[in-house]
């Protein structure tokens, strides 16, 4: 690991170095994890360490002569203001996707580096599609190219796993997946791979806080046709609470010990969904010689129909914030009009109403309070830079929700409102 880097030349100097010595012409920086989440840890932010930008979607091509930060129309305007622009050239990937990039700029037969942890194989084979008219070639990296270069890289999460009572979930772990290896075998399947942590919190009954706002266990798991499953998750993370509700069924595995684990499954049809799942599963299966079956995540279904118990608990934590709300309102149109608030003070404010109830746990997600023209940019946040004062005549849009865990009360809201401060004009 080398030095920390101190500047966006600096790093992406260094990215080229490791870029020549694998032998690459360039190199696609995604803003993802292992786990293709929207909201990813620390440790997993290498484009915003690369290039300065804050979104939740973007990537970067990076080319042996040029650079390219990419995003989508929310946050176009964003990059533009976060990025270097002699280092960066800035871009909408949807208008114009990441390949077409490719076939314009990087030159006849380059060979592009990916992380195949960042990945999925739908997203590769797509770009691979439209650069083989360029005979580029998309090529895997063992080493991630960020992570051997960010010298203080920040260390992966290790929350304790917490245990999601099966009186609130309306059924238990057991249960849950009893159904699901039912569901594996009426696919023709020995087993699947499950990689998304929502999915497998839902599987298990568990919950986490390895993720700001996302309250998962940053894991995989694979579960067998009769129900067993074989968790990957850090040991560490498991409490005696944790370990005793998980029972005879769950056999914890250490991160590490995945590849070898999957290897017992040569000969073997495994449910696997390409959609959702790292590129690096499926070479290593291959090269084991098992057999894949690509098909929807097993969970996804099942996990969208809430019990009598989750509803019941989902409109409690509505209730909850609905009051938050409604006080914030109240406050709101009392003192918007005045010209003592600013953006940062109104969400600061709306976060206090909801901390009041003793099931608030976190909020949602960043909230979103623009106010003005700022209310116009998507997904604006504020900043030091930009908290703007909330003054009669204008509109506030405030983005924001939740998350309630306590007793009877658990579930994620998001709730956007604009409101009219004082008397705006017909204009505003």
């Amino acid at each position: 690991m080398t030095n920390p880097k101190t500047s966006y030349h600096d790093k992406l100097a260094a990215l080229h170095g490791e870029m020549q010595k694998h032998g690459l012409d360039g190199y696609l920086v995604p803003r993802a994890d292992e786990f293709q989440g929207e909201f990813v840890a620390p440790y997993a932010e290498r484009l915003k360490w690369l290039t300065g930008f804050t979104g939740s979607g973007g990537c970067a091509v990076v080319l042996k002569d040029k650079a390219f930060m990419l995003t989508d129309g929310r946050y176009t305007l964003q990059a533009a203001r976060q990025v270097e622009k002699a280092l960066f050239e800035t871009g909408d990937y949807i208008k114009k996707r990441v390949s077409e990039w490719l076939l314009e700029y990087a030159s006849e037969g380059a060979v592009i580096g990916f992380d195949p942890w960042l990945f999925t194989p739908s997203q590769i084979e797509r770009i691979e599609k439209s650069a083989a008219k360029k005979s580029i070639v998309l090529k895997a990296v063992d080493e991630n190219l960020i992570d051997a270069i960010w010298g203080d890289q920040p260390a992966k999460p290790s929350a304790p796993v917490v245990v999601f009572e099966a009186e609130i979930a309306g059924m238990r772990a057991a249960d849950k997946c009893a159904q699901i290896g039912k569901a594996v075998a009426d696919e023709g399947a020995d087993a699947a791979l499950i990689t998304m942590p929502d999915s497998i919190a839902w599987l298990l009954n568990v919950r986490g806080n390895d993720i700001e706002y996302i309250p998962s266990v940053l894991s995989y798991a694979v579960i067998d046709a009769k129900g067993g499953v074989i968790w990957f998750v850090d040991p560490s993370k498991i409490t005696d609470d944790a370990r005793d509700h998980l029972g005879q069924g769950v056999t914890i595995a250490a991160p590490d010990a995945i590849e070898t684990e999957l290897k017992a499954f040569a000969k073997k049809k495994l449910l696997i969904d390409e959609d959702r799942t790292p590129c690096w599963f499926i070479a290593v299966l291959e090269n084991a010689g098992a057999k894949i079956k690509n098909g929807t995540d097993p969970t996804v279904h099942p996990k969208s129909l809430k019990t009598k118990s989750e509803q019941e608990a989902i409109r409690n934590a509505h209730i909850a914030d609905g009051v938050a709300l409604v006080k914030f309102m109240h406050w709101l149109e009392e003192e918007g009009p005045k010209g003592s608030e600013t953006e940062m003070s109104a969400t600061e404010k709306l976060y206090a109403f909801r901390a009041e109830h003793t099931a608030f746990k976190s909020d949602s997600f960043p909230t979103i309070a623009g106010f003005g023209k700022n209310g116009a940019m998507i997904h604006y946040r504020a900043t030091e830079a930009t908290d703007t004062k909330i003054e009669n005549g204008n509109m506030l849009l405030v983005d924001s929700g939740g998350q309630y865990y306590d007793g009877e009360c658990v579930g994620t809201t998001d709730i956007t409102r604009t409101v009219a401060i004082g008397s705006p004009s017909e204009f505003t």
